[in-house]
């Protein structure tokens, strides 16, 4: 039960590299889950069943990597377009998010 039998993802980028090696990246990020039952699909009547419906969501990544990737800054806008989703329970997930993240690394 509350499992969805079709989806799908999808990651597609470009990244760039400066004279310096700096590397500037963007990422476009869909995910497609196909609408399903909440509990098992042949146990009672089908009219009276929950279904957690289709989504389908967004996101988009910016980064910005320096010296040679020691330095990394990213801005991610999760569910881009705010739409409605839940979990595999049912539960409404939160809506539209954004992330700024700094790294360092040596």
């Amino acid at each position: 039960p509350n499992e969805p039998y079709l989806f799908a993802n999808l990651r597609a980028g470009l990244t760039h590299y400066t004279k310096e090696y700096d590397e500037i990246s963007a990422f476009w990020s869909t995910n497609y889950v196909h609408e399903y039952y909440l509990l098992w699909e042949n146990l009672g009547y089908q009219s009276s069943k929950a279904v957690i419906d289709t989504q389908l969501t967004h996101d988009l990544e910016l980064r910005y990597a320096m010296d040679n990737g020691s330095y990394n800054i990213s801005a991610t806008v999760s569910n881009l377009f705010d739409e409605t989703v839940y979990d595999n329970y049912g539960i409404q997930k939160p809506g539209r998010a954004y992330y700024l993240k700094f790294r360092y690394s040596y």
